[in-house]
């Protein structure tokens, strides 16, 4: 399996996951952009997917004798799935809340909520499980004959989105079939609701993204330049407003689109996008890694990019002037780190480096009668740290 890290923004953009090799999970507030905690998945090599609960979910039975409560934004719930069962952290007090064991899992690849203290999980079998963590009770059934990797589930908890190459639409109280769509050639990676009604999907090594109409069963594709790795949209339920789609590509260049909902039609053009943004080092002309990215309720987009070790957070604008832009900024010197995240600095300068930010933004140099006065270097012990992550994935490879 691919030790790519997992980032995940939560549903209102003030955290930001990232895992990394040999079950480390950082978790980061994007207003500050510092470190909030990091959860200690005990023995795990591997995490392979991250999950935030809805902003409202009630938890009744807790650890450490906690009594019921709402978990809001001051007590957000993150669960991190890998090759060693799934475990449920509150990120704000940085403790464990909930433990599922790896009992017949190969690995959890993929898991989202549903009402309450409701998981469900896929683990690339043809079976899907939901977890009830209040009570730990767990019940199976089969969703497709392929495999599973991917599953989602729809803002009223009655509707279940699961995918191998296939998408089907399972009705949850009575596990009955509800509809299913297919288009894409390789196993679907990412599922999210855009609305009650619109389903959107990503493939692996695809760089098409579809939206689905549950009800009528139309579609539309948007198409992108590379194989995409993160889409954010902003979602609404009045479908004859315009609806906006930002995808990051996995060569750091983010795609902006626009399209009306009730427009969705099988015998449409693919739609292509109205804008793209680069990000680059000023100093070396090299693209900057774009982690994942966050639509605000305003309509911006909030971004975090640069290093999966110490993330660099930035709101841009969305545009729609139909133009390429490249946004240069500022990299000090220090650690280089290719893509791919592999400790091999001489095969880096060779290759394609893409050098750490520190900082947070405004990410530019400010000007003093002495000169240019350059932003400082990484700190010793984010050297270290980003040294020792990988270590873990040469091991691990």
């Amino acid at each position: 399996r691919s030790i790519r890290p997992t980032v995940c923004f939560s549903s209102d953009g003030s955290l930001l996951a990232v895992s990394g090799s040999g079950g480390d999970v950082c978790v980061w507030e994007s207003q500050s952009g510092k470190q909030l905690c990091r959860p200690a998945c005990a023995n795990w090599s591997s995490v392979f997917c991250l999950a935030w609960a809805p902003l409202k979910i009630q938890c009744g039975r807790r650890r450490r004798k906690r009594t019921s409560s709402t978990v809001d934004k001051t007590s957000s719930l993150l669960a991190v799935g890998g090759n060693h069962g799934l475990s449920i952290w509150d990120v704000r007090r940085n403790e464990e809340q909930y433990a599922m064991p790896n009992e017949g899992f190969d690995a959890i690849i993929s898991t989202t909520w549903g009402h309450e203290e409701t998981l469900f999980i896929a683990d690339g079998s043809p079976q899907i499980t939901q977890w009830n963590s209040g009570d730990n009770t767990i019940e199976k059934w089969k969703a497709d004959k392929r495999g599973v990797s991917c599953v989602c589930v729809n803002s009223d908890g009655n509707v279940i989105v699961t995918a191998g190459r296939t998408i089907k639409l399972w009705n949850i109280s009575d596990h009955s079939l509800l509809t299913r769509f297919s288009g894409h050639v390789s196993n679907i990676q990412n599922l999210q609701f855009i609305s009650s009604n619109i389903l959107l999907s990503t493939a692996q090594d695809d760089r098409t993204m579809c939206l689905w109409n549950r009800e009528s069963g139309d579609s539309i594709s948007l198409v992108c330049e590379n194989s995409i790795s993160y889409v954010t949209s902003s979602a609404h339920e009045q479908e004859e407003k315009e609806l906006k789609l930002v995808a990051i590509c996995e060569d750091g260049i983010i795609h902006m689109f626009t399209t009306l909902t009730n427009t969705l039609n099988n015998h449409m053009e693919p739609v292509l996008p109205i804008s793209t943004v680069q990000f680059r080092s000023q100093s070396s002309s090299e693209a900057l890694p774009i982690l994942s990215g966050h639509m605000t309720s305003s309509g911006d987009v909030l971004l975090a990019h640069s290093s999966y070790i110490r993330p660099v957070f930035e709101t841009i604008s969305f545009h729609q002037d139909n133009k390429r832009v490249c946004l240069e900024r500022i990299v000090p010197n220090g650690l280089i780190l290719s893509k791919e995240g592999k400790n091999s600095l001489t095969d880096n300068i060779k290759k394609e480096p893409v050098a750490i930010m520190s900082g947070n933004p405004p990410l530019s140099l400010w000007r003093t009668g002495k000169g240019v006065q350059e932003m400082e270097d990484i700190p010793m012990t984010d050297r270290l740290q980003s040294l020792s992550i990988n270590e873990k994935l040469i091991k691990s490879e």
